[in-house]
This record gives structure tokens, sequence and C-alpha cells, in this order.
């Protein structure tokens, strides 16, 4: 009787708050409906204007592309040669599935009007102009953010009231993490979508339990699961809230533990489903994925061994701060306390997988930003509730207009911050204009090593791309990379294909790793941590620019990481010929397009330098930058060959050697 008590409660208590005050009213005075109408646009303005702003589809450098973009369109692309199985498992693959199915969607209609003449036409526009493959993967993003912000106010209005739903869902729209993340081709906004939509499954099995919640639980955790793995962890807050009512409501009122295996069945089931090489080439992706998670458990991820680790504990005050500034961390830790305090089993739903996924990131070592971004939905829900309290808790002296104050303050810093990334993002960012400029300094037959966290040349029009049976295929790997290998196939196609367009500029890009869209074909440098290039190598090899962003040279330096020899002997003894900041354009070497940015508001990338390197050898050559053939690696030391080069791409170096001397 006491859970029935509670469930009776905490359905008055939603009437209640529906008045704006803390007391339960049996006929609550109905809302003005211009009042909620004003609400509703504002919010679906705010949701949309801000997403398709930070996704640049009206700008130049629109096929600008991040990096893990690139490697979901690939992988989508390759999908498209007929087989279905992607070869490594960075990702599950219902977000690419979904992404081939929609080229699949945009030829069709294309075709139709006309635009595409034959599926050869269609294809050569990964080369031509990228951008309808980058946009068909922005545009399910989009969908998703947009409904991620939708579910967050249903769930935030059924489990703590109206006020929260309207302040979470608010604050969620302007969030600018989760708006840059709503605006790119990558699968995390699907994973967010489907997990917060298995919360409020769970929220409803917690209020009113039944076998529908329990299969629709399951079916949102497997889709979640099904874009990337993260969302698997909430179902563990499903089995504990099953064991919860089980154990505390009358012995009629339990839910059957054959619901919880349905829900079993059905997540299993739903995983395969979108992911179906898992049980198909289970051999590897059980290789591959035991690797990645005893490292995870471990707290050893796939980083260089001399790196500092992190405590990315440590990080979530400042990411959080950072992102919607201290009101809105303040107001979900004092939620949190509130739920705790006024506890119901739907508000401990919501507390429990905000817990785990705050500890799911405290317990990684690294700690970028978007790692944190699951939690967002709900520590929204929480400062909602914060808002919603301070009203209710005053509301005999005006709790509506408190109420409102208190959101105001919570707001108004995500607003601006939100409003500040338009403005960054509505401006031509370093990369395009770094690229330009190199277009001016380089010359036809020159060379560059590009530092793929640097600067990517991309666009058909202007990059590398060539048809010349010279290129080889390189990618420092056992195997290499079979959908690269597809997109090389299909590049080789095109460029013997009608459509083909000769690029502009005919100078060659080597790399030390690209997993761009169209940064094919080029020349790869297998080197990595372990194997550090010095800058007389990359002369014997006939390289003459070499380009890297500052950061990545100071984060090196500072870390004392194995490549900050490189960095600081190109600054000594190389000569910087272009550099590309963010606030001020170009300020070396010819003055290229772009200009100063937005006072106050720098655009987006970091600052680019141009390295020329004295005195390159006239034809390119890469052996002075390859310590061994594949061959001869794995024959001198096959263990631990294959070992290395399987998990991190880099070739083994033996002992009581350095690079330099192995590669003379």
């Amino acid at each position: 009787m006491a859970i029935r008590h509670e469930t009776r409660q905490e359905d008055q208590l939603t009437v209640g708050e529906a008045t704006g005050g803390g007391v339960p009213s049996a006929a609550p005075a109905p809302r003005p409906h211009g009042r909620r109408a004003a609400m509703w646009a504002a919010l679906i303005v705010l949701m949309v204007v801000t997403r398709v702003i930070v996704s640049q589809p009206l700008l130049q450098d629109a096929y600008r592309t991040q990096l893990d973009e690139s490697y979901s369109i690939k992988e989508a692309l390759a999908f498209g040669t007929g087989d279905l199985n992607p070869h490594r498992w960075v990702y599950p693959t219902l977000y690419p599935y979904l992404l081939a199915a929609s080229y699949g969607v945009v030829y069709v209609v294309g075709h139709l009007l006309g635009i595409y003449s034959d599926l050869s036409h269609f294809a050569a526009q990964l080369f031509i102009d990228p951008r309808v493959f980058i946009w068909a993967g922005r545009a399910i993003s989009l969908i998703a953010g947009i409904g991620c912000v939708l579910a967050v106010r249903a769930i935030a209005a059924r489990v703590f009231g109206p006020v929260a739903g309207w302040t979470a869902a608010f604050g969620l729209a302007l969030s600018p993490l989760h708006v840059k993340i709503s605006a790119g081709a990558i699968p995390d906004m699907l994973a967010i979508l489907f997990a917060v939509l298995a919360v409020g499954a769970m929220c409803d099995i917690a209020r009113r339990p039944s076998l529908r919640g329990y299969l629709l639980a399951g079916i949102f955790i497997a889709l979640g699961t099904g874009s990337k793995y993260w969302p698997i962890v909430l179902a563990l807050v499903g089995v504990g809230l099953h064991a919860y009512l089980w154990v505390k409501r009358p012995s009629g009122q339990r839910p059957s533990w054959g619901w919880l295996v349905a829900a079993a069945v059905v997540l299993i089931a739903g995983f395969i489903a979108t992911s179906p090489y898992m049980l198909l080439d289970a051999e590897n992706v059980l290789a591959e994925r035991a690797g990645v998670l005893t490292r995870f458990a471990t707290g050893a991820q796939e980083r260089p061994p001399t790196e500092a680790k992190v405590v990315a504990a440590r990080h979530i005050v400042p990411i959080m701060a950072a992102d919607g500034g201290w009101p809105w961390v303040l107001a979900a830790l004092a939620g949190l306390v509130a739920a705790f305090s006024r506890a119901t089993p739907a508000r401990g739903v919501v507390i429990a997988s905000t817990l785990l996924l705050l500890g799911v990131f405290a317990r990684s070592d690294i700690a970028p930003a978007d790692y944190l971004l699951p939690a967002f939905p709900f520590l929204w829900m929480l400062a909602g509730f914060a808002v919603q309290a301070v009203g209710e808790t005053l509301g005999r002296f005006d709790g509506r207009r408190l109420g409102m104050a208190a959101a105001a303050v919570v707001l108004v810093i995500p607003l601006l911050l939100s409003a500040r990334q338009m403005l960054a993002y509505s401006q031509t960012d370093t990369r395009t204009i770094g690229e330009r400029l190199f277009h001016e300094i380089a010359d036809d037959g020159d060379t560059v090593f590009v530092d793929f966290r640097s600067i990517h040349l991309k666009n058909s029009r202007e990059d590398a791309l060539r048809a010349t049976e010279e290129l080889e295929w390189f990618d420092g790997r056992v195997g290499g990379l079979p959908q690269r290998q597809r997109i090389w196939d299909q590049y080789r196609r095109y460029a013997d294909g009608e459509w083909y367009q000769p690029p502009e500029h005919t100078y060659t890009v080597v790399a030390q790793d690209v997993l761009d869209l169209s940064s094919l074909p080029v020349y790869m440098i297998p080197f990595g941590p372990s194997d550090v290039p010095e800058l007389d190598d990359f002369a014997e090899a006939g390289i003459r620019y070499i380009v890297f962003s500052e950061w990545i040279m100071r984060r090196h330096v500072e870390g004392q990481l194995p490549l900050a020899r490189f960095y600081l002997q190109v600054v000594d003894e190389a000569r910087l010929v272009g550099k590309v900041t963010p606030e001020d354009g170009v300020v070396v070497g010819p003055q290229s397009r772009g200009g100063r940015s937005v006072p106050g508001v720098p655009r987006t990338g970091p600052a680019i330098l141009i390295y020329e390197v004295p005195e390159p050898a006239g034809e390119l050559d890469l052996a002075p930058l390859r310590e061994e053939t594949q061959e001869e690696s794995l024959a001198l030391h096959p263990t631990e060959a294959v070992s290395v080069t399987s998990l991190s791409g880099t070739r083994p170096t033996s002992s009581g050697s350095s690079p330099a001397s192995r590669r003379r």
C-alpha cells in the first residue's frame, strides 16, 4: 500500500505543480493558451536556428567536416559497394546504415528531379561537391537533437513538473555543446536521443509498471547501443528499478520477472538487428572490443604511455561551467539534492541515470567535453526541478514570478554562449582560410606534409586528388582499413569516368594519418609517438612544406610528449611562410580571403602554421620516413608487430636504436 500511496502522491504533486504552487489542487486553473503557444514557438525557433547555423549550410566552406564526421560518412559510402561489414568497430552500425539509406533516398529523389543522371554521376559528387553526403548525415543529427530536446521537456514535465520541463528544454536547446553535436554527421546525438527515450520509458515503468514499458525501454537501449556503445549501461538502471519495484510493491502489484526477460531479449535482438556483423563477424569483433574494454577497465586508454593521465572527474564541473555557466552547475546540484529529498521511483530513475553517466565519464582517463554530453539532458532536468522548487517554496510571495526569475538566471548564460557560438560558426573557419592560403603558397609539383589534427585538404577541386598510377596505397596497418580501400576504388572509377574534374592544384599531399572525406589518394607516413621523425628526414623525402596547428605543437611541448622535439626542430630550423589565426585570419604569407573575425568572437578552428622545409630533395621518396617495410617488421618481431600495428597503427621500434638511425 505504501507504493500505491506514493504513486497517488506523485500524481497529486503533478496536478498541484500545474497551478504554479506546491499545494495540490483538485481543479487547477487552465494555463493561458497564448503564453503556452509563445513558449512553444520560442523553443522551436531556438532549437532549429541554433543548430542550422552551426551546421553551416550556407557558407562557401560548408563541405568542411570534423574528423569523426568523415569516419561515419566514409563508412556509409563504403556500404554502398555492397559490403555491409564495417570491418572495424569504432562504432556500431545503426547510424552509418541510416546514413547509407539516406543516400539512397537522396539519389532517387535527385534522379527523379533530373539532378543526377545515373549512379556514377551521384557517386562522383563525393569528389566534386561532397556537401550532399555531409548534409544527409547532419540532417539525421539535427532531427535527433531536436527530438532529444522535445523528449527532455516531456519527461521532465511528467517526473518533476511543467516548469522543470520548460526550463530543461530551453537549457538543452541552448547548450552550445548539444547544439554543436546536433549539427554534426556523427552518431552521438542519435545515441543520446535513444538514451533519453529509454530513461523516459523507465520513468513510466516506475509510475505504472507494464510489459509495454519494459519492451520500450529494451528497444530504446538497443537502438542507443546500436548507435554508440555507452547506452548499454542504462540497462543497469532498468535492472535496479525492477528489483526495487519487486521489493517495495505488494505481491499482487509486483512487475513480472518475465517482463524483465522480455526486455533483455528485445535489447539483444534489437542490437543485433542494428549491428548484425557483431554476430556474423564475432571473432574479429571480440578481439578488437576486448582490447578496448580492457584498456578502459584498467584506465589505460589507447594513448602514448608517456602522456600524463588525467582524472576526468575533475573536469565535470569545468565542462558544465563552460557550457552553461555556474548558475546551471549550482541549479543541477540543488535539483539533485531536492530530487533526493522528495524522491519518487521515477525521480530515482533520473538520479540513477545521471550519476551512472557521470561515473562512466569519471572513470575515463581522457576528458573531452562531448564525453560528458550524455549526462546533459538529465542534468538539465535536475536544474529545471531546482527552478521549479524555488517557485513552489516561495509561492506565498509570488511563486510564478520568482520561478520565472530563477529560470532566467539559469538560462541567460547558455543563451549568450549559444549566440556567441552561432557567430563563431557563421564565419569562415581557419582550416578553410589555411587551405586557401596554402593554394597561394604552394606551386605545382610541391609536396606538403599535413598533420591530420590541424588542417584537412579536401574537396576534389582544391586538394591533392589526381589520377596517376604512381600514387600508392599505404596506411601503416596490417591489412589496412577496408573502408578506405573501397573509397579508393571508388575514386579510381571516378577518375576514369566521364564526370572527372581535374584538380585546380597539382601539389602532392602526404600525411601522418588521413581519415577525411576526399583526401584520397595520399601518401601515408606510418610514424607514431614511438617513431619520432626529424626535419632532415622530410627534406630527404622531398617534402617542401609542413602544416600543423599551433595548439597541437603547444600540447606536445608543454606535456613533454614524444613529438615535442620534432615540432621544436621545425620552429627552429624551418621558415614560417604562412599563419592563420582565429582572430586575424592570415597574418603571415599572401593576403588570402578571410579577414578579421567579428570583434570578441573568434572564428572556429586552431591557429594553423605553414613551414617551408630547408633544401628539400627534388623528387618525392618516402623511404627516409619509413623505418622498415611491413614484411621486415613482421619478420624481425612478428608477435610485437602484429599486436602493436593492429592496436595503434604504428610500427614497433627496436630497443637500442633510434628511429632516425634505422631510417638511415
